[in-house]
């Protein structure tokens, strides 16, 4: 079998693979002047375009968004004695430094499977790198959301926890507290000394009134007694001793 036969086989059986992927480029259906995309009329290589993207196992597994590149792939006469050609056309939405990367890992695998059918090969190969590619990016954008969350509680907790109370802060605010207190209460003490002294008739009408006000708190009080209270008091009355102290002061009237 010659090159040119095992190279169509390939063709025919990437096809089948890729069928909504892969397009087959000649000088009818392409520009020469599109950039790397386009074939000369004079150029009888095989070439073809064919979009790898991440596999739709990463994508639904690690919720990141798809990525999806644009390649294009070139048989030299002598293929698959030597390497194939591999280029990136569109890198989509890859940043340029994994593009770059994406190129050497297609490069290198070309390069490893020398002698046999490689653009199956090649396409695992840069697959697998795209994977791993969403992954990191998952897995960084998972700790950003877990380190933000992680200090949105923390500064919850110091809310609600307020000032941590330790020994020292404690005995500082008891002083201040006992400082406070002793002067609330040396207030009125220091008011009553330096009020003006009384005259002798403001202390006069002074006690005047209050000797009405503990008459008018008797009367309410003896108001205010019950029978239980009177007979409570008889009960604790002594009348031996009152009888004696009867006889007592008659005895000492009769002497008089």
């Amino acid at each position: 079998m010659d090159h040119k036969e095992e190279q169509q086989m390939e063709v025919e059986t990437l096809l089948s693979i890729y069928p909504d992927e892969m397009t087959m480029l000649t000088a009818e259906n392409s520009d020469p002047d599109f950039g790397d995309a386009g074939v000369a009329a004079d150029d009888t290589r095989t070439q073809f375009t064919l979009q790898i993207s991440s596999s739709e196992a990463a994508f639904s597994s690690t919720g990141a968004d798809r990525l999806a590149t644009e390649w294009k792939f070139v048989f030299p006469p002598t293929y698959p004695e030597v390497p194939l050609e591999a280029e990136m056309l569109d890198p989509g939405e890859v940043p340029a430094n994994i593009a770059s990367k994406l190129e050497k890992v297609a490069l290198s695998t070309a390069r490893e499977n020398v002698g046999m059918a490689a653009v199956f090969t090649v396409v695992s190969a840069v697959q697998d790198e795209l994977n791993r590619h969403s992954e990191e990016c998952l897995n960084r954008i998972k700790e950003m959301e877990e380190r933000a969350k992680r200090e949105e509680e923390e500064s919850d907790r110091k809310k609600m926890e307020g000032t941590r109370v330790t020994v020292e802060s404690f005995i500082a605010w008891k002083a201040k507290f006992d400082a406070e207190r002793l002067k609330k209460a040396n207030k009125p003490v220091l008011a009553d000394v330096t009020q003006k002294r009384l005259t002798g008739r403001q202390m006069f009408e002074q006690n005047k009134m209050l000797d009405d006000s503990d008459a008018i708190l008797m009367e309410e009080g003896e108001e205010a007694v019950d029978i239980d209270d009177r007979e409570g008091l008889d009960e604790d009355f002594d009348h031996e001793l009152f009888e004696q102290e009867l006889l007592n002061e008659e005895g000492g009237g009769d002497s008089d």
